[in-house]
């Protein structure tokens, strides 16, 4: 049987993971997925998804603000960043 403070740490952990989910699931069914759809989702789960909200209790803010740091560290070096950019700016769809 779970605790309360278990409990409400996988309910955290279940409110930070779920928006991020649907962005699994949308690129996971297409054929082919393009870098170019890389920086306009990256922006979107940085800037919407992982934006510390005041209704955030400390653990949800811990989990965002570690989340964005692996995924900074991961594609927002220069090289790759501008790689990504150009690809985007190429793409008419962005």
């Amino acid at each position: 049987m779970l605790t309360d403070n278990e409990l409400s740490t996988l309910e955290a952990l279940a409110s930070v993971l779920e928006p991020l989910s649907h962005f699994t699931d949308a690129l996971s069914g297409e054929k082919c997925v393009t870098v170019s759809a890389v920086r306009p989702l990256l922006s979107h789960i940085m800037d919407n998804c992982l934006r510390a909200s005041p209704d955030d209790c400390a653990i949800v803010k811990e989990m965002k603000e570690i989340i964005g740091d692996k995924l900074q560290v991961s594609y927002l070096h220069v090289e790759t960043s501008r790689l990504l950019d150009k690809c985007s700016n190429l793409d008419p769809r962005f």
